[in-house]
């Protein structure tokens, strides 16, 4: 029963109260442990601009199907207050122990969200948003920026091992292919959107995380 919950979503998706809002359920918020399930948070999305109600169902069941860290998603029926609100997604939120330990081996790596343009660019790690790990000062982040920045004084052709010694480049090559498979034109390859990049606490390389996908499955 003390759980926090809060409205989610932008622009697109966003809608107030009275309206199909979506919602972010955080079971720690108010006692630390608390779970449902294994998870600490979970998204119930509104699906308003998905009218097939399955592009998140289908989307990340095809990155997971690539050996790519993705939500797994069912369906609830959502009450507020007595009021029906209708059909949601149920997504899980990247931002679980249970899923990052069971995709990446650990738990307590430092897991960054990029939005609205946000990418690896020099002076741009503040632009982050950290959602998880102990050490805040975003010092790892700056360092993967720096080793892509001075990639480009050595020549090209050595560019995809020094890439590969430090992000996951097989599972980096899934992720970006299955978004443009996708359509998915509010992700990182096509609008530098909606995704995360997680390390573990133990060093090792960067993996990235899709997000935000209900608007897939589009001629892009």
């Amino acid at each position: 029963t003390d759980t926090g919950v809060r409205l989610k979503g932008v622009y697109g998706s966003f809608r107030p109260l009275d309206e199909k809002s979506a919602f972010l359920l955080d079971f720690e918020k108010y006692e630390d442990g608390q779970e449902l399930l294994g998870m600490e948070k979970i998204a119930l999305n509104n699906m308003v601009q998905d009218h097939s109600l399955l592009h998140e169902h289908l989307g990340y069941q095809l990155f997971r199907a690539g050996d790519v860290p993705a939500s797994r998603v069912t369906y609830a029926w959502v009450k507020v207050n007595g009021a029906d609100f209708g059909l949601y997604a149920l997504v899980e939120v990247v931002d679980n122990r249970h899923f990052l330990k069971s995709w990446m081996g650990d738990s307590k790596g430092n897991l960054y969200e990029g939005e609205y343009g946000v990418d690896l660019f020099p002076y741009a790690a503040e632009e982050f948003d950290q959602d998880s790990g102990s050490d805040q000062s975003g010092a790892d982040l700056e360092a993967l920026i720096d080793a892509l920045d001075a990639m480009e004084e050595s020549p090209p052709e050595t560019w995809m091992e020094g890439l590969s010694a430090l992000i996951d480049m097989e599972r980096f090559l899934s992720f970006a292919a299955t978004e443009l498979y996708l359509g998915h034109w509010d992700g990182y390859s096509w609008s530098r959107n909606n995704y995360f990049i997680y390390r573990p606490a133990a060093g090792g390389k960067w993996t990235f995380i899709p997000w935000g996908i209900d608007q897939t499955f589009q001629d892009h």
